[in-house]
């Protein structure tokens, strides 16, 4: 299973959990909610589909989360911020 599988299954999953059906569906939204993950350049690609210089050219234009510098030339991007650009997007989409 590759990465950008196994984010779309745990983000269906989690999308997917009415939290006032049961306590644990509450536990594990909160508890995925909490875990802060830094996405490489790589993983943010692959994420979204999208090439490195459109990552660049979005960021440049205000219309794609910052990368958050990490150490010298590395950086990384929040995983909630590229998820909820990509919530966006959808949203985009289903209301035109």
């Amino acid at each position: 299973m590759s990465f950008a599988e196994g984010f779309l299954i745990i983000n269906r999953f989690v999308s997917g959990c009415d939290v006032s059906q049961s306590n644990s569906a509450l536990n594990l939204s909160i508890g995925v909610q909490l875990v802060m993950k830094v996405l490489r350049l790589d993983a943010v690609v692959q994420v979204t589909g999208l090439a490195r210089s459109t990552i660049y050219k979005l960021v440049g234009e205000g219309e794609f989360p910052r990368p958050v510098p990490l150490t010298g030339r590395s950086v990384g991007w929040i995983e909630s911020e590229v998820i909820a650009w990509i919530k966006s997007k959808i949203e985009e989409r289903n209301m035109a």
